[in-house]
């Protein structure tokens, strides 16, 4: 008869520690290798389940582009609602600086910024009547360059992409961003890409474009991973975006403007000026900080001061100064503060400008 030996713990069930610990490291190991999958099956539907997650909606596998840097599979894939409409999925493992911490298994995708790349053009022309052929060739290059690909990126590179705006066509610039973002968000599209230049300061050099662009935010608030907006501002808060925009603008350009007529680092007493302009933008005061002076000289200075800046006043068509603020250096202790307002357009003689100007007693 054949002997049926008993499973004891003793005899059958003894496993040694070492026995143990490489057990438990070859389970360990297959599941952080099913875990990192870089590519196949297992990699593709895991990279749709978290899409998925992000946004929403399905997405399929459209084709790969090979692999990264880093080794993963570059995917194609293409939300279900629009199959034309592809953008490049991956995972990434690296170090975010040099010296910095590293990081493995990120995933890395475009889906929300190429909906600008799809859809952006058509509604710019629909709102705008503004023809862009910006091409997607633009996008699938820097993905196989491995490169940014940012659309905002993309737009300092293409200055000309921007919408050119005035102060002329602002209301119904603001009317038509208001009904552009109404059928953007449907797309997860939030930003206008708009520029802005004063015919007042004429652009000098041409590479100095990317000063006048600014972008017009249409929603208040974007969740991270989605396509829906948040609350869409109204066309009050849009224009009072674009006043600001707009406003720093001319305020910088002005100062540049001064600077070339009256360079500042060639000046004895003044340190800088600034300019605060009204919602028309078509008044404004100044404020200048002056510097090396003493109080028996200060009135005399600051008439020579005042005396550039109606100058330069005269230059600036379809404007008015109806201030001057002066700013004067006092060392260890505050400034002292005099204005001259309201300023008259010609220019006066000394002895009415001191007569006229209000502050501390000197």
């Amino acid at each position: 008869m054949r002997k049926i030996h008993r499973f004891t713990q003793n005899k059958f069930f003894s496993v040694s520690p070492r026995t143990v610990s490489i057990v438990l490291g070859f389970v360990m190991a297959v599941i952080i290798v099913s875990g990192c999958a870089q590519s196949g099956s297992s990699y593709e539907r895991k990279i749709r389940e978290e899409l998925t997650e992000r946004y929403g909606i399905t997405f399929e596998v459209v084709d790969s582009l090979g692999s990264n840097s880093s080794g993963y599979d570059i995917l194609v894939m293409a939300p279900d609602y629009d199959p034309d409409s592809t953008f490049a999925v991956q995972r990434k493992s690296g170090s975010r600086a040099e010296g910095g911490l590293p990081y493995r298994n990120v995933l890395s995708e475009d889906y929300a910024d190429t909906r600008y790349y799809y859809y952006y053009p058509a509604l710019v022309e629909k709102h705008f009547g503004i023809q862009l052929d910006i091409p997607i060739s633009l996008y699938w290059d820097k993905v196989q360059q491995e490169e940014l690909s940012l659309f905002r990126a993309m737009m300092t590179e293409h200055p000309e992409y921007y919408i050119d705006i005035t102060l002329a066509d602002l209301d119904e610039t603001i009317r038509n961003s208001r009904s552009f973002f109404e059928e953007a968000a449907q797309h997860g599209m939030t930003r206008l890409f708009v520029s802005f230049q004063d015919p007042r300061f004429p652009i000098r050099d041409a590479s100095s474009r990317l000063d006048y662009v600014f972008t017009i935010d249409g929603a208040e608030k974007v969740a991270r991973h989605s396509d829906a907006s948040g609350i869409l501002f109204d066309e009050a808060e849009l224009r009072q975006q674009v006043l600001a925009e707009i406003t720093e603008i001319v305020s910088r350009d002005f100062g540049r403007a001064f600077n070339e007529l009256y360079p500042i680092h060639q000046q004895a007493h003044m340190w800088s000026i600034t300019s605060q302009w009204s919602e028309t933008l078509d008044e404004y005061t100044v404020e200048l900080a002056i510097v090396d002076t003493t109080l028996e000289e200060m009135v005399e200075v600051l008439y020579e001061e005042y005396v550039k800046v109606m100058d330069f006043s005269r230059r600036i068509p379809d404007s008015r100064l109806t201030g001057i603020a002066f700013h004067v250096n006092q060392p260890g202790a505050q400034d002292l503060v005099y204005q001259l307002h309201p300023v008259v357009e010609e220019t006066l003689e000394p002895d009415v400008f001191s007569d006229r100007l209000t502050g501390p007693t000197y």
